[in-house]
């Protein structure tokens, strides 16, 4: 948050974090933002996705 990612969040659209944590998820749900997870495994040949709310 020290470096301004909470007013890049007030931008139209969507907006992506690499490497989120549990606490920015809760302060982002806490001030009203919906939260959408994206979680990538690598398989030995592929990648699996999950996306939850």
């Amino acid at each position: 948050m020290q470096l301004g990612l909470f007013e890049e969040f007030e931008k139209p659209g969507w907006h992506m974090v690499e490497w989120g944590s549990d606490e920015l998820k809760a302060f982002l749900e806490g001030v009203g933002y919906n939260v959408v997870l994206v979680e990538i495994k690598s398989l030995s040949d592929s990648r699996r996705y999950r996306i939850s709310t």
